[in-house]
């Protein structure tokens, strides 16, 4: 149990930055009953042994600091990764023969072409139940995502996890990928901007939807 809880405090973790109080609240909706003393215990374990979480002290007034935690992007044990070195070799290989502009058109096309298998499972799905499933579909992806509804035709989307991080820290020619992937998905009726991205040093990926 005490492993199984862990796992569900760092799935917490890797879709939104909490305190001990958040953890508990999050864990008795999913029917685990935990002191916040055993909370700290698993944040204790992630954060010295598994080295995949941090913290940070947040001060409201007088009195000891309250620390939020969340997962560290570059933690291997914390998100799953894609043979980033292998990637990395091939991409620079194919950037030295074509250049930056032709590779990233290739993995616009690769993007496109991937997010086509879904066109079945999304095809005459109304707007609501369309964004629905492509979230579906990036939770396979493990990429992570969480959604925001701002209105009835603007959304907001959070990526959690780039599963090309290692590899994307170097190669911003990568970001083009997930942004065809989601276009392509949501269809010639929406529109995308992003406007926070992982490899830039941002918590997550943020994408501003609107659906027409």
């Amino acid at each position: 149990m005490s492993d199984d809880t862990r796992s569900k405090i760092l799935n917490i973790l890797r879709t939104k930055r909490s305190s001990i109080d958040d953890l508990e609240k999050e864990l008795e909706k999913q029917g685990i009953s935990i002191s916040q003393t055993a909370i700290r215990q698993h944040l204790t374990q992630l954060e010295n042994n598994d080295k995949s979480i941090g913290k940070k002290a947040i001060r409201e007034g007088k009195g000891r600091p309250r620390y939020i935690y969340y997962v560290k992007q570059e933690s291997a044990s914390a998100y799953p990764k894609r043979y980033s070195f292998l990637l990395q070799l091939v991409l620079n290989k194919l950037i030295d023969e074509n250049g930056k502009e032709d590779v990233e058109r290739l993995l616009s096309e690769v993007a496109r072409e991937h997010a086509s298998r879904y066109d079945l499972r999304l095809k005459g799905l109304p707007n609501d139940e369309k964004v629905k499933a492509v979230v579906e579909i990036l939770h396979e992806l493990e990429t992570f995502p969480e959604l925001e509804l701002s209105s009835d035709s603007e959304i907001i989307l959070k990526i959690h996890n780039c599963v090309f991080y290692e590899a994307a820290k170097n190669m911003p020619e990568l970001c083009s990928f997930d942004k065809e992937f989601i276009a392509r998905l949501l269809g010639p009726n929406s529109a995308q901007i992003r406007t926070t991205c992982i490899r830039s040093g941002d918590p997550q990926c943020t994408y501003q939807i609107t659906m027409s």
